[in-house]
């Protein structure tokens, strides 16, 4: 009989001091049984020893972490036969997982974060998907599970809902489909998983193909010093050339942190079209170009779908998430679009008349974010680039740390063990709670790395809580931020938005790895402790316990703060527009399958139109669109406002009690119901165990300035 507590894992400490042994039961290939001692890539219980870790020993990790699971997992098999309980299935799978999880893990947080074409190469070798399939599409533990799931009473809540959501994943992976059915979904599957990874490599290498030397201080004009420092930096890399700052020359190239800032500073209206022309195009054109990948994507998507007995893949999407349908979705982005469609109108006709006041032009899209800034900057006497000064990165890190812990009851500090990182701008965090115990760790990677780290933000979990293996939850809170000293603004709303996630993935109490964190919670709610974090960032009071002057240590005036958070007010219906605008598109370019993407996003925009149509001027945004073509929000872009209801209902709840006993009673009572329960139970019992009801709409409408409009 196979007994997990046979198993013996032990740590040592949270240091990378650690060993692994396994009981007779457990088979080792023969060819393996060094690896498995010695191979950095293979100390699950260990944190990642990423200086240790060669591309030879990632390739041998992966390849024995394949044989492990091939020859255990047909061993379980037979076992099945005779024996199904909850260790059996799930405990067992999860053991022999482990190897694979870790192995894998570490070569999907590399190629996010620091790529290269080694990398690139090995995670595009189908052998991992061909595996993943057949334990997708196991008869085996299908028929195991679905006797699991007719004993149901003998379970917990948490492991009945665990054995559900498994018998739903089989079905989805086509396990009672005719067999050659099954071949076609399993190809669909590895077909998918490849173009997922070509989307991203294009979007990165088309990146690369731009840069603009700049020599003449009357181009810059407008762009701040920390931009041009930036600027000048990439030149002498690139070009190997002298000079300074102030004097030049500067490279401008199509990273995030360099394009978008310098269309909304620079003065010069050519040098602003010019990169605006090319980032609106990345991957938009041979060699690198996505427009055929999106079309072979959403052609494999249907299929699968209509495999699966479904009309698109929006409303397989949409089956398991709080939306449930096509129809809730779309009702719920119209409804929001009429509102935002009205403020937004009417704050463009405003800044229309501005711009042809001020300057006597006809804005275009390359004009939106300048104008934005110079609007504000006189109605409000705010300057972006001087509120920058008041937010140095390592103070607002530190008092960021510090605000959530006391919230909490939780230490946040930066690691004392011997850690390692792939690069020397990444710190390691370690979460404690009240008594001083242990609770997980996360690697902390803000910085910018164009041409090897993938655009966005976001929170990864490389390791879940799990009582089996004996697992703290370890995750990666990763950003794009510029090099420069400071953050503006948005930086720190999205460093915020990440750590609600992070927190998430660290303050689990669930025990089941299946649904501790951010695991079997609905794709819809999965952003709601990240955006009520991020709405503690609209609190004048917060803000100001983060600022500390670059240069003087004086904190920033409470007065320009306010003026800051009135001048984000002013346009929030153009904010909100731009991005269910997004949302129509994700579920519309998912359900109708027979029309190209482009049409679609044309379609789209008209209807969401204020005045600049910016598809008419070269706009391929689509091909840079990684949360749905090459991420996990493929029909389903629509949870950043569904759970931003939720976030800001909460938030709102909480932080009205800012400031006395009760904003601490309170927070704490989102983290024991919200936090800490994790997937184990439905998102939306988790809100109502909370609140006390469901959730309302009023704090959102309210945040963005339209509930007149509704």
């Amino acid at each position: 009989m196979f007994l997990l507590s046979d198993v013996i894992f032990r740590v040592q400490s949270i240091a990378n001091t650690c060993w692994i042994s396994y009981s007779d039961d457990v088979i080792i290939p023969d060819n393996c049984t060094a690896e498995f001692l010695s191979n950095p890539a293979l100390a699950i219980h260990c944190l990642p020893k990423f200086n240790e870790i060669t591309m030879n020993n990632l390739r041998s990790a992966l390849d024995c972490s394949l044989q492990f699971l091939k020859v255990n997992y047909r061993n379980l098999c037979r076992t099945l036969e005779t024996e199904v309980t909850w260790s059996t299935v799930f405990e067992s799978m999860e053991m022999y997982n482990a190897p694979l999880e870790y192995s894998f893990g570490l070569l999907q947080e590399l190629h996010s974060l620091y790529n290269n074409d080694d990398i690139q190469a090995l995670i595009e070798e189908e052998e991992l998907s061909k595996i993943a399939n057949e334990i997708a599409t196991s008869r085996h533990l299908f028929n195991a599970t679905k006797i699991l799931l007719s004993k149901k009473e003998e379970f917990s809540p948490i492991q009945q809902r665990i054995i559900k959501a498994s018998y739903n994943s089989y079905i989805e992976s086509g396990v009672e489909l005719p067999h050659d059915k099954q071949l076609r979904l399993n190809y669909i599957s590895v077909a998918l998983s490849k173009s997922t990874l070509k989307f991203q490599s294009n979007i990165m290498k088309s990146t690369k193909q731009f840069s603009l030397l700049l020599k003449s201080k009357q181009i810059v004009k407008g762009i701040p010093e920390y931009l041009l420092k930036i600027m000048h930096s990439n030149a002498v890399k690139k070009h190997n050339v002298k000079g300074s700052a102030r004097s030049g020359p500067w490279l401008v190239s199509l990273d995030n942190t360099v394009a978008f800032p310098l269309i909304r500073y620079a003065d010069n209206r050519m040098l602003r079209k010019t990169v605006y022309s090319h980032a609106v195009r990345i991957a938009g054109k041979e060699p690198y170009s996505n427009s055929k990948v999106i079309e072979e994507m959403r052609a494999l998507y249907q299929e699968k779908a209509e495999l699966l007995g479904f009309s698109s893949y929006t409303e397989l999407s949409l089956s398991h998430k709080m939306a449930a349908n096509y129809s809730n979705a779309m009702k719920f982005i119209k409804k929001l679009t009429s509102c935002a469609l009205k403020k937004a109108r009417k704050e463009m006709r405003i800044l229309k008349k501005f711009v042809h006041k001020t300057d006597k032009i006809k804005m275009k899209p390359w004009d939106l974010s300048y104008y934005l800034k110079r609007f504000n900057e006189k109605k409000f006497k705010i300057k972006k680039a001087k509120i920058k000064k008041f937010f140095p990165k390592e103070f607002v890190i530190e008092k960021m740390l510090d605000f959530v812990g006391g919230m909490y009851n939780i230490k946040i500090i930066e690691s004392t063990g011997d850690y390692q990182t792939y690069s020397p701008d990444v710190k390691l965090y370690d979460i404690f709670n009240s008594s001083n115990t242990y609770l997980g760790s996360f690697y902390f990677d803000i910085i910018s790395r164009p041409g090897r780290k993938q655009d966005g933000s976001w929170m990864s979990v490389f390791q879940t809580k799990s009582e089996v293996l004996h697992h703290h939850p370890i995750a990666f809170l990763s950003s794009n931020t510029d090099t420069s000293e400071t953050f503006d603004l948005g930086d720190i709303s999205t460093i915020f938005h990440e750590m609600g996630h992070t927190l998430q993935a660290l303050l689990t109490k669930v025990k089941y790895s299946q649904a501790s964190g951010i695991n079997l919670i609905e794709w819809d709610a999965v952003e709601f402790p990240s955006q009520y974090l991020e709405a503690f960032t609209n609190n004048v009071t917060i803000l100001l316990s983060l600022s500390r002057h670059i240069k003087t240590d004086k904190p920033i005036r409470s007065s320009l703060l306010q003026r800051y958070l009135e001048a984000q007010k002013s346009f929030s219906g153009l904010r909100l527009l731009s991005q269910l605008k997004l949302s129509a598109f994700d579920l519309e370019v998912f359900k109708q399958h027979n029309v190209p993407w482009y049409e679609i996003f044309v379609n789209i925009s008209r209807k969401y139109s204020i005045g600049i149509d910016s598809f008419k001027y070269g706009n391929l945004f689509p091909c840079t669109f990684s949360h749905i073509f090459g991420g996990s929000y493929t029909a389903g872009y629509y949870s950043y406002q569904w759970a931003e209801v939720m976030a800001l209902d909460a938030a709102d709840f909480v932080l009205s009690k800012y400031g006395t006993p009760e904003f601490k009673e309170r927070a704490l009572r989102f983290k024991e119901t919200i936090l800490e329960t994790g997937g184990g139970r439905p998102a939306a019992d988790s809100f109502r165990d909370f609140r006390g009801r469901e959730p309302l709409e009023n704090a959102f409408l309210r945040h963005f300035g339209i509930v007149d409009s509704c």
